[in-house]
């Protein structure tokens, strides 16, 4: 393995675990306080859906560095000659953020139209 192949894989490895440490240490010290203090009396949609919404965009950001961390890896894999990997990465990253934006927010929240819309015109020159 060069010294290269060395730096994408810790770079990759690296994006991974801060993706996780994020979503996890972040729900417990920062998502769950937040949400406790949060005060939705008088705000239009309800409380849950609202909740699910702030943890949702708390969580997507993991999502996407593991989409990089994929991205990351693909010369490792031998991909660096296949122009269509990195596009195609991206359109699965936004097709499951699509599907977990529809599944949580059990439709209500209308990103998981554009991610879908996102994943689908990154996918669509590939297929």
């Amino acid at each position: 393995m060069t010294v290269e192949q060395i730096a994408l894989l810790v770079a990759s490895l690296g994006a991974i675990g801060i993706g996780l440490a994020h979503s996890i240490l972040g729900e417990r010290g920062i998502v769950k306080p937040i949400l406790k203090r949060m005060d939705w009396a008088g705000v239009r949609p309800d409380a849950d859906f609202l909740n699910r919404t702030v943890r949702f965009a708390w969580h997507i950001t993991t999502l996407a560095w593991i989409g990089l961390a994929v991205i990351l890896v693909g010369p490792l894999i031998g991909m660096e000659g296949r122009p269509a990997f990195a596009p195609l990465t991206v359109a699965a990253t936004f097709l499951v953020t699509g599907v977990v934006t529809l599944i949580t927010s059990k439709g209500r929240h209308l990103a998981w139209i554009v991610f879908l819309g996102i994943s689908a015109t990154a996918a669509w020159p590939y297929i």
